[in-house]
């Protein structure tokens, strides 16, 4: 999954909310890695998930996706 900021937007509010959502996402093992882009725009993350479905709704959760910051854009990946 990628996660593209929207450029302008203050992430500083949501930042906190986001990491521990992030850091939940991955201790139940939803997400598997997580990358952050060098320049600050967003985020790639590799998620280990069934269901294209499972993936957005639980990455659908996190704060600045709610807070209309941040598009995300999902791929399947294959082995």
């Amino acid at each position: 999954m990628t996660a593209n900021r929207h450029p302008n937007s203050d992430a500083a509010p949501y930042r906190e909310a986001e990491d521990e959502r992030v850091r939940r996402l991955t201790r139940d093992g939803v997400v598997e890695h997580f990358f952050l882009r060098a320049h600050g725009s967003g985020a790639y993350l590799v998620v280990a998930v069934d269901r294209l479905d499972a993936a957005r709704s639980a990455l659908e959760l996190l704060p600045m996706y709610q807070a209309g910051l941040l598009s995300l854009s999902f791929e399947e990946l294959a082995p």
